[in-house]
């Protein structure tokens, strides 16, 4: 491809990348807050990893890390890392921009690792970019997707230098983003192992037949394979015998087709389906064409019948899996996502000649700029939400203790991003009564949660997850959006009773109303200490 038409080939393809990848991450970069759903939350308990690793945090301050190597711990890592250079609005933006532009990279890599050519149909993997995983703020199963592709492309680097010298390399390369994979999300780490097995059935069925020279040569892939997935497997294992046992069945969920649509709708518009209508239009188109250009190039070859079989799995499990729904699973919204990266392997496994995709960047670019006229006044909302709670959140007091009352449960992770800021202990903190996050209240707290006795102000566990008797111990207590029925009206007036001479409310934006200890009379138990983090420098415990 040393012509001048294939270099200029080459360039328009780099240029339409690149305008794709602007339209991408643009929003990311319009407010100062990118709003997803549990994003705040992920980034307020990165900041206590790191408090912890860093000394500042007292060893009595009423959590722990999880005693066995659970998932999910991928996006907190990467979080506790961004924590350092940036502040939190910023880090959880940086990790948007990793998540969202480090699928199309990965996916253009194995493009250009599949075939000669400018990888044009890497581009259809823009308009599914942005998913409802995302928008939910599932870090850690969005990292696992860009995981598995680079698991992929690792996987067919080792096959086309399956003879050249490094193997071993490689194959550590590979055992080290199996256990990246399992530390992101199962979903995609379980089809990954299903991906390899199935891989490696093929080439057996398929060359064993060649003598035992051949055999031996499989033999010792397939065994290195195996070595590579020994350490996942391990801490696997590990998860399974030691995580706590929790039911996960949902309720009945809408047709399972359904679900192939589901991960894209971020607003309940018509246009939303319909727009994925067209992207995967885009997709079929690109796979009809190369399934041509495979039969006029190779009359007597092969198709490329593993990637088929691959995507006919994933239909497969679509279609008899239950939906396993609760604690961020939500198997089939999962499955759908993998099933269109299957197919997209599928399109980039076909041969194609090296003018014939130009039409892709002019059907994807003008889906993408759609799409974000339809999601855009939404997430704009949603941003200036995030912005209005995190002013009224700073006001805490930098090392206090705080709980939430929130009766808008898409808002109630608004407020963590300042409580990360500030060092403040959430007392209504979620993720640390989930068995499967990194994080967890210590043994000698939830001890004491469920010996609390009993308060007039349980009524509201339903809407703040803390016992009355904490709740009313708090320094602070913030109350997210107003009630929505007679029942959450009566809890708000029941807690402003009980606050009444010890927690003056303060001024809010109508929506958003922070109830503070007076006087300054703060209460001293669990107090966070004021951390320097980027100097790793501890203060003492305040009492």
């Amino acid at each position: 491809m040393n012509d001048p038409f294939s270099y200029r080939l080459q360039w328009a393809e780099r240029v339409a990348f690149a305008l794709g990848m602007l339209v991408l991450v643009g929003p990311v970069f319009s407010h100062r807050f990118h709003f997803t759903t549990d994003g705040p939350a992920h980034v307020y308990n990165a900041s206590l990893i790191l408090q912890k690793l860093t000394g500042s945090i007292p060893g009595d301050a009423g959590w722990d890390f999880t005693p066995v190597p659970v998932p999910n711990w991928l996006g907190h890592a990467l979080l506790a890392l961004l924590l350092i250079p940036f502040e939190t609005p910023e880090a959880s933006k940086a990790l948007h921009v990793l998540i969202l532009a480090g699928l199309p990279i990965a996916l253009r890599a194995l493009a250009l690792q599949r075939g000669p050519g400018p990888p044009w149909r890497a581009h259809l993997i823009f308009p599914f970019a942005v998913h409802v995983p995302f928008a939910m703020g599932y870090y850690n199963f969005c990292l696992g997707l860009l995981v598995f592709v680079l698991f992929i492309c690792q996987w067919y680097h080792i096959e086309a230098h399956a003879n050249a010298t490094g193997s071993t390399r490689r194959y550590v390369v590979l055992a080290s983003l199996l256990v990246l994979l399992y530390l992101a999300h199962l979903v995609p780490f379980g089809f990954a192992l299903g991906w390899l097995g199935i891989h490696s059935l093929f080439h057996w069925a398929g060359q064993t037949c060649n003598g035992g020279t051949r055999r031996r040569e499989l033999l010792r892939s397939s065994l290195r394979a195996l070595c590579a997935c020994l350490p996942a497997l391990v801490l696997l294992v590990w998860y399974q015998v030691g995580q706590q046992r929790e039911e996960s069945w949902g309720p009945p969920t809408p047709d399972r087709w359904e679900q192939l649509s589901r991960p894209f709708q971020l607003v309940d518009f018509p246009a939303e389906r319909s727009l994925w209508g067209a992207s995967v239009l885009a997709v079929l188109m690109a796979l009809a064409q190369g399934l041509l250009s495979a039969h006029q190039q190779e009359r007597r070859g092969r198709i490329r019948v593993f990637e088929a079989v691959i995507v006919g799995v994933a239909l497969l499990l679509q279609a008899t899996l239950p939906n396993f729904w609760g604690k961020g699973i939500d198997i089939l919204m999962r499955l759908a996502l993998i099933t269109h990266l299957c197919v997209l392997f599928w399109v980039l496994a076909l041969p194609q000649r090296r003018s014939s995709s130009l039409w892709i960047p002019f059907m994807v670019l003008p889906i993408m700029i759609m799409q974000q006229q339809i999601r855009g006044e939404e997430q704009e909302r949603n941003n200036e939400r995030m912005r209005a709670c995190h002013a009224v959140a700073m006001r805490v007091i930098p090392g206090g203790s705080v709980a939430i009352v929130s009766f808008d449960w898409l808002g109630s992770h608004l407020p963590e991003l300042a409580f990360a800021d500030r060092n403040v202990l959430n007392l209504s903190n979620y993720e640390f009564i989930n068995p499967h996050f990194p994080l967890r209240w210590s043994d000698s707290t939830m001890t004491a949660r469920a010996a609390a006795p009993e308060h007039p102000l349980d009524v509201l566990e339903p809407w703040s997850n803390v016992p009355g008797t904490r709740l009313i111990a708090a320094d602070h207590i913030l109350v997210i959006g107003p009630p929505q029925d007679d029942a959450q009206r009566q809890a708000l007036d029941l807690l402003r009773t009980s606050l009444r001479g010890t927690h003056p409310e303060e001024e809010g934006d109508g929506n958003y109303r922070l109830y503070s200890r007076a006087n300054g009379q703060f209460n001293s138990e669990t107090r966070i200490s004021k951390a320097s983090i980027g100097t790793a420098r501890s203060v003492p415990f305040q009492k």
